[in-house]
């Protein structure tokens, strides 16, 4: 009797550790994937948008001093450039978040 009942304590144990197994591997994935989008998006930010942004405001801004634009293209310029910004910057938040997660997911500093 106490054999059996060892023997089953046994067996719920090992699918008990299975279970959790599985769920740290759904865990890393999970990370992994966040972290990969997070870097999808960051990408055309730095390669094209920031400096797309940039170039355009100061475009703007040199033809509203030279009479070229109105005050309010200007002002939607430095609009558009902030926002610009700000989105990229939420997205580097959103990264060293995904970052967090996979380093919590894995149990160690894996990415810094």
């Amino acid at each position: 009797m106490l054999k059996l009942r060892t023997e089953i304590d046994i067996r719920r144990n090992e699918r008990l550790r299975d279970a959790a197994q599985a769920q740290v591997f759904n865990d890393v994935d999970s990370a992994y994937v966040t972290l990969v989008s997070a870097v999808n998006l960051l990408r055309p930010y730095k390669a094209k948008y920031l400096k797309l942004a940039s170039d355009t405001r100061g475009r703007i801004s040199f033809s509203y001093r030279n009479g070229g634009a109105s005050l309010l293209d200007y002002l939607d310029a430095e609009k558009a450039n902030r926002d610009i910004r700000l989105a990229y910057l939420n997205l580097i938040g959103s990264y060293l978040a995904a970052a967090a997660q996979m380093n919590m997911a894995v149990g160690s500093e894996v990415l810094q």
